[in-house]
């Protein structure tokens, strides 16, 4: 929530009641009984009856049982953070806070009061047992379970948007050596620090989204607000301890911290830096003797070739860069690329898009920087995606529809329907529009940045509308373009049968629940539209449910209604997705130490069983398209192993681009300082040799 401060924290003493937008008058200036300027309690009542201190109770906030405290959007928000917008103008933004007590029968409470700081824009929160069970002092210790909720509104509005939000959660140590959460919910806000008086603090990660929530403005008047809560925050008092104490305050910006992120910003508005130029092979520029390509990659014959050649051959060149013994220049690394754009090109405006998708990420991951070589030929490419997404959104009214009915790399492409939009060409689709706007910034063409811009914007809204399920909390396989027709006759079969959500209330978003690696596939998309949290999610889903160690990622869950133990979509593994886990465990956890050191373990034991076939069925390294699967039983395991010439390209291309990404050669996520990279590089060697 925002409100303004500027006559607040001008006014000299004296009381009045201030009103956050939204919140009406719930909260109020107590500075004259207190005596203290700048410095207001908010107060909590149980009920709209007076209050014990006589004070009329326009309640801020609602007792809802003996042991938990609700704060609703429209009753008060009790998570505070500054900021400053255009014009110098200085501005609060307000959260919502649910606290509730773990222990059973422990003690009686009474109500919660909090303290707001004007002056240093900081928050108190203490709530007191009145009495303990049994005698005094003993029972077991106070747990309490606190969940944070964050506002955000419509595009246009001042204030904080769903697209810009990280709902990413750290614990460090402050200086007296108490446990604190940090988090840092958007860019334009310093960071925020959750420290309790005493106990023991954790974290549980269980994002979820409450979109469409109606909110009283201070003119009385209502609007829509969706709302974001990163997790659960996990307090253990010191035994005999009846109090919770928390503080919310804001971490102070150094000037050298606010000059270091003004630099970045002033970068990236001239296109040398971002999200799209900054992936995962952008580093690569620095590095020509990485950045080149394989001399066997630059001479894939990618023009005038199938559609489907040419989506094998974008799918594949971003890990012979990485696989490659012999280097090629800069030039002729571009060369490969734009032969590939060349190819991709005619299927911008045909049925085939997935195709000028798959190129579209290639360039995303090859491009070695903003060169006027490279630009001149991927933008005019990306102009012609953008102009595609504009004119399917402006049909359909779907922000996603020029991804429908799009063939999948896993199935045949008349096994689904032209309503189906799958998740991982959502995210392309998203991070095909970022690309374009940063190579049109760098080149100053302002109205395709605005456009490209705005697509990206109404790809990220329906996204999170479209593909995040809340039960269970993780990523969907698919959404559809028109979900009213969903649930009449063979499709309400089908979607039973497929374990989809059929919903039949016009506009809203069917969303498949059966649990494939596409979602890995839109994780691992630097551009995709999804919170670092979000990320997470994801990882830890595959990673318990797909990932079959020393041999790769399966297709389907094995307890799915639809598997079937040798049918290369419902079942079968598929080494090379090992690259898209690496790449997505590191865009979710960053420098883990860990589980780098588990990751390297695992890619190595899978490139010692699969790179002997793969390099005796690939001779020359040449791209062999199959038109159709074959698929070899594994008799150890449910899953069956594909072994069409397709599939070794892609497993010895992307295992080797796996074991770069964790020897940090072509990572652009962080590597823990400490962590030894030699066992991945002597991987990466042994697929080289």
């Amino acid at each position: 929530m925002i409100l303004s401060l500027l006559e607040r924290l001008e006014q000299e003493g004296g009381a009045r009641a201030w009103r956050p937008g939204g919140l009406g008058a719930n909260l109020r200036s107590a500075s004259a009984t207190t005596g203290q300027p700048g410095r207001a309690p908010i107060r909590w009542y149980r009920s709209a009856a007076t209050g014990s201190t006589g004070v009329p109770a326009t309640t801020s906030g609602r007792v809802a049982a003996a042991t938990t405290l609700r704060a609703e959007r429209t009753d008060d928000g009790v998570f505070v953070a500054s900021s400053s917008v255009t014009g110098g103008e200085r501005i609060v933004w307000v959260g919502d806070l649910e606290l509730e007590c773990a222990t059973r029968a422990a003690a009686e409470f009474l109500a919660p009061s909090f303290d707001f700081h004007a002056d240093g824009l900081g928050l108190e929160l203490t709530w007191k047992a009145a009495r303990r069970a049994g005698k005094p002092g003993g029972g077991a210790p106070l747990a309490f379970r606190m969940r944070l909720t964050l506002p955000c509104r419509p595009i246009g509005e001042l204030t904080f948007r769903n697209d810009d939000l990280d709902g990413e959660v750290w614990l460090s140590a402050t200086r007296d050596g108490r446990m604190a959460a940090r988090m840092r919910p958007y860019a334009a806000l310093p960071e925020l620090e959750i420290a309790p008086g005493s106990g023991e603090l954790a974290f549980e990660p269980d994002p979820d989204w409450r979109l469409g929530v109606e909110v009283m403005e201070s003119d009385g008047s209502l609007r829509v607000e969706d709302r974001f809560s990163p997790g659960v925050f996990l307090l253990q008092l010191p035994e005999g301890e009846r109090a919770v104490r928390l503080s919310i305050r804001i971490v102070p910006v150094t000037e050298a911290q606010r000059a270091t992120e003004d630099q970045r910003a002033t970068e990236a508005e001239r296109g040398q830096r971002g999200g799209a130029l900054g992936s995962l092979m952008g580093q690569l520029r620095s590095d020509p003797g990485a950045a080149a390509a394989a001399a066997a990659a630059a001479s894939v014959p990618v023009r005038a070739v199938p559609a489907d050649d040419v989506r094998l051959a974008a799918m594949v060149l971003p890990g012979q860069l990485a696989l490659g013994k012999a280097t090629t220049s800069e030039s002729e690394s571009e060369s490969a690329l734009r032969e590939l754009l060349i190819a991709a090109a005619e299927h911008v405006s045909g049925p085939r898009f997935d195709v000028a998708l798959w190129a579209a990420r290639a360039a995303f991951l090859i491009a070695p920087g903003p060169t006027r070589d490279v630009t001149s030929v991927t933008l005019p490419f990306l102009r012609g995606v953008v102009g595609r997404i504009e004119r399917d959104h402006l049909a359909t009214g779907c922000p996603g529809a020029a991804a429908a009915g799009l063939p999948r790399w896993c199935s045949p492409s008349d096994s689904f329907d032209a309503r189906q939009i799958p998740i991982e060409y959502a995210a392309l689709l998203h991070q095909s529009c970022q690309h374009a706007a940063d190579l049109a910034t760098f080149q100053g063409e302002r109205d395709l940045t605005r456009r490209a811009r705005s697509q990206a914007r109404h790809l990220r809204r329906w996204f999170q509308r479209a593909y995040w399920l809340p039960r269970p909390d993780r990523a969907a396989d698919l959404a559809f373009l028109d979900a009213e027709s969903i649930g009449q006759g063979h499709d309400a079969h089908r979607g039973q049968k497929r374990g989809m959500a059929p919903e039949t209330a016009a506009g809203t978003r069917v969303r498949a629940l059966c649990l494939r690696p596409h979602m890995l596939l839109a994780a691992s998309f630097e551009g995709a539209p999804l919170s670092r949290a979000q990320r997470r999610v994801i990882v830890r889903v595959t990673e318990a449910r797909l990932l079959v160690p020393s041999l790769g990622i399966a297709t389907l869950d094995c307890d799915d209604i639809e598997f079937h133990g040798h049918s290369g979509q419902n079942g079968a593994i598929w080494p090379f997705l090992i690259a898209s886990f690496v790449e997505a465990s590191l865009r979710a956890f960053g420098p883990d130490r860990g589980r780098h050191r588990m990751l390297a373990e695992l890619v190595h034991s899978q490139a010692l069983r699969t790179a002997p076939m793969a390099w005796a069925h690939s001779a020359g390294r040449s791209i062999s398209p199959m038109p159709y699967l074959e698929f070899e039983p594994i008799h150890s395991h449910r899953h069956p192993m594909p072994i069409g010439p397709l599939h070794f390209e892609l497993n010895a291309a992307e295992g080797a681009r796996a074991m770069a990404l964790l020897s940090g050669t072509l990572s652009a996520c962080a590597i823990p300082p400490d962590y030894d990279v030699r066992a991945a590089e002597t991987s990466l060697a042994f697929l080289r040799s």
